[in-house]
């Protein structure tokens, strides 16, 4: 869109009554509204181990973004900060890669089938696990 000076509605589009009645009630109606963009990452089946050092269970991962942000569905909720080891399946010849990370949002999921199957939407930030170099 391309913003002309001479547009008469570019001074009104910003002035707005917020104690106007139906403001509000249009606020009132939109207060329960939840974004839940997941991407168009492809699904990919993953397992976690809590701490780093639990037992491994599946997980979801359904978004990746800049920075190493991982999105996950996960079957508990898991605090801020916590820390979890991410495994994924290379296949061939790579096999599983391990990433170490650390929680940065856990919230229940706004979806039907989330609130049904206990689903928690959880952003990690991932740092991969690199061996050793031998000597």
């Amino acid at each position: 869109m391309i913003r002309r000076d001479n547009d008469p509605t570019v001074g009104n589009m910003t002035e707005v009554d917020w104690t106007d009645p139906q403001v509000s009630t249009l606020l009132a109606a939109t207060d329960t509204f939840r974004l839940d963009n997941r991407g168009t990452h492809a699904a990919e089946a993953v397992q976690l181990r809590s701490g780093g050092s639990g037992p491994e269970r599946p997980a979801l991962l359904v978004g990746e973004a800049a920075g190493r942000v991982l999105r996950v569905l996960y079957d508990q909720a898991l605090p801020a900060g916590h820390v979890v080891a991410l495994k994924r399946e290379r296949g061939g010849a790579i096999g599983a890669e391990w990433e170490l990370c650390s929680v940065i949002s856990c919230r229940a999921g706004a979806r039907a089938q989330d609130t049904a199957l206990a689903i928690h939407v959880i952003e990690l930030q991932a740092q991969p696990l690199r061996p050793p170099h031998l000597g």
